[in-house]
């Protein structure tokens, strides 16, 4: 018998800033901690230092414009031992236990640690942890990528399982466990097949070494055989589209050994959920006007449009000239870049329009501080006040902002800012 990990990733649809920090997991196994959906990608790093109270641990592979949504640090406090302290990049941090084990080995009673770290981006990043006898740490960097076209699930799975342990007196990987663990149940993922499938998974695993004969397997197909952990603390990680073809919902990983060491803190799977061509970036586009004030009114955005959510999406004009009331324009019909009358302006949004209501100004009269924001989800979900308004998931959605410029010189007596153009999940 295995350890069984089965993973069955829920996806959830809208993206959240950041992975919530783990409820601590019943003995002996792992539990969902994260989704999260979008242009996302992650890398991992781990350290394994001996002895040592701490170490370094290198961050690489986050692209150039890419923004780091969620960093999570993982540390273990091993024979019975427990952590009471820890620095991550000079900061006093506090990892939270998340998962544990029973028994009567050495990996089964076990303590593993987590908390939410901040890295900016790629580095180098020390850290010391103290109390718990720990020989290195593991991160995982979940960050946003615009330049990616398609959609992407990530689910994390945290706690602590120690592993069976197999006799292989008889060359069988799959019977005579010495031990058992519950396995950990996960559920809801689809793995999008309108092109070839994409999917990788990760598992932190900590106290392997050459002499346990791991053994993994995924979707019964061996992954790695045999022994391929090599120090206290690393990553395992796999490429496994192969195993999909578009719509599965289910996957299981089984990890095996005839030693007594290892321990999994963390499993991560990513996969293409929608796409190519359904990026939910927001992107901005066409050239904003000038106001008689020499003010450019700059469009952008913060969460997440939702055809559901009643809440949780702004859009947003800063740069407005102070005390200049406005409003928002929507679209799904396309951009354009025609000349609103003889001034500088432009119309980006191709009509028909719906309108988000007079906005009053901000600011200070005269100065180019205005700032006007708007909840478009608050504005068009099913019991808001405009639910005619909603554009529908899947929707890309072309937008402006319109604001009132009576000294202008031109044959218009208002202005446009330029245009932001965003995609609508469910």
């Amino acid at each position: 018998m295995l350890t069984r990990i089965r993973v069955l990733f829920v996806a959830l649809g809208i993206l959240t800033p950041g992975p919530p920090l783990a409820a601590q997991c019943s003995f002996n196994q792992l539990c969902p901690s994260a989704s999260v959906s979008g242009q996302l990608d992650y890398v991992v790093a781990a350290s394994f230092d001996g002895p040592a109270a701490g170490g370094v641990l290198v961050v690489s592979g986050i692209p150039a414009g890419a923004t780091v949504l969620n960093a999570r640090f993982f540390c273990e406090a091993s024979v019975g031992s427990t952590v009471t302290s820890a620095t991550f990049n000079g900061t006093s941090i506090n990892p939270v236990l998340i998962g544990f084990g029973t028994g009567t080995t050495a990996s089964a009673h076990g303590r593993s640690y987590a908390t939410n770290v901040t890295v900016p981006g790629n580095g180098t990043y020390a850290y010391t942890v103290s109390g718990g006898i720990n020989t290195g740490a593991g991160l995982v960097v979940i960050y946003r990528d615009c330049n990616l076209d398609s959609t992407y699930q990530i689910e994390l799975h945290e706690g602590y399982n120690p592993g069976l342990r197999v006799d292989l007196s008889d060359g069988n990987w799959t019977a005579n466990s010495i031990c058992t663990c519950p396995p950990a149940q996960f559920g809801g993922f689809t793995v999008d097949g309108t092109a070839a499938p994409e999917a990788r998974l990760s598992f932190l695993v900590m106290g392997g070494s050459l002499g346990q004969n791991e053994q993994y397997f995924f979707e019964g197909a061996s992954l790695d055989c045999c022994d391929p952990a090599s120090t206290p603390f690393e990553f395992e990680d796999y490429d496994v589209s192969s195993s999909f073809s578009g719509g599965e919902t289910a996957a299981t990983l089984e990890i095996a050994e005839s030693g007594d060491a290892i321990s999994i803190p963390v499993a991560i799977f990513r996969t293409r959920t929608s796409g190519p061509g359904t990026a939910l970036c927001a992107v901005n586009y066409c050239t904003a006007g000038t106001s008689a004030g020499g003010c450019q009114a700059i469009l952008s955005s913060s969460g997440t449009a939702s055809a559901t959510a009643s809440s949780g999406f702004d859009l947003i004009a800063a740069g407005v000239e102070g005390q200049k009331d406005g409003l928002f324009f929507f679209s799904t019909n396309g951009r354009q870049a025609n000349r609103w009358g003889n001034g500088t302006s432009f119309q980006c949004v191709v009509p028909p329009v719906f309108r988000g209501g007079l906005l009053l100004g901000s600011g200070t009269a005269g100065l180019c501080d205005g700032s006007i924001t708007q909840d478009l989800n608050a504005l068009w979900c099913a019991t808001c006040p405009k639910p005619l308004k909603n554009p529908g998931a899947g929707a890309l959605v072309q937008s402006q902002f319109w604001y009132r410029d009576p000294l202008s010189t031109s044959n218009q007596t208002t202005s446009l800012s330029d245009a932001h153009e965003f995609l609508v999940a469910p």
